[in-house]
């Protein structure tokens, strides 16, 4: 049941970043935990943000604007 599970949460994050290119997908052969999958992430980072959600978090879809609307002054 575990392995249905992960190949389906899997099965749609691939789906997820085929559809949008700004997002980027890596799957860890071994478990890192929290702090070794948060750094392999910031090291695999090529933009000039980083996100980190966990799998509870909940983004209003205009944070990002309104966190930036100052940035250019």
């Amino acid at each position: 049941m575990m392995r249905l599970l992960i190949r389906a949460v899997r099965d749609e994050i691939s789906s997820i970043s085929k559809a949008n290119v700004k997002i980027k997908r890596f799957f860890l052969k071994a478990n890192r935990h929290i702090a070794g999958a948060t750094n392999y992430g910031i090291d695999k980072a090529r933009g000039e943000y980083v996100g980190l959600f966990d799998h509870d978090d909940v983004l209003h879809p205009d944070a990002l604007f309104f966190s930036n609307c100052g940035e250019d002054k």
